[in-house]
């Protein structure tokens, strides 16, 4: 038997629930979640590229606009260069200058000025890199026995090396 609809039913006359519409919104509604969370991802997506592009970019630039340190690129030792020295006595011994220039004389430098410092109160002796050839120069305070050694380049003085002589100067020559 077919039942007639009653006044408090939820049944319409065809039988079909009355909520045909809202089935509809629904779907709509689903759709326009899945949009609008479509939409959500393809920006998320978007601005993440945005800034790793604006990141490289900027690294790039910071990198470019970094000046150049200044860094000195020490010579290798050369078997055939001599280093042009300079010795200067700063500790107000009479003749300190001439025993160590002629120790480096000795041991095959090139020795082109023996003189007084600016004054006669240096404690220590020590060796002024003048030219930047830090390898050479290093090897001549190992030979000789010096721990200080200095880079002061002077490209107008026109040589290699400046050995100032402190009151501690004979300790140069005590292994010889």
């Amino acid at each position: 038997m077919a039942r007639t609809p009653t006044r408090g039913s939820k049944r319409g006359r065809s039988g079909k629930k009355s909520g045909g519409r809202r089935s509809k919104a629904k779907r709509r509604g689903s759709v326009h979640i899945a949009f609008e969370r479509f939409k959500s991802l393809i920006t998320t997506v978007t601005l993440l590229a945005t800034g790793a592009l604006i990141g490289s970019w900027w690294i790039a630039w910071r990198e470019a606009d970094v000046p150049d340190q200044q860094t000195i690129e020490f010579e290798t030792a050369e078997p055939d260069r001599r280093l042009k020295v300079e010795v200067l006595n700063g500790s107000g011994e009479r003749g300190a200058a001439d025993r160590v220039g002629d120790l480096l004389l000795s041991l095959n430098y090139d020795v082109v000025t023996v003189d007084n410092a600016d004054h006669f109160d240096y404690g220590v002796s020590h060796i002024l890199d003048r030219s930047g050839a830090g390898v050479m120069v290093s090897e001549l305070g190992r030979r000789i026995g010096a721990d200080s050694i200095v880079v002061a380049i002077e490209p107008d003085l026109l040589l290699d090396v400046t050995v100032m002589l402190g009151s501690d100067w004979r300790r140069l020559l005590a292994d010889r």
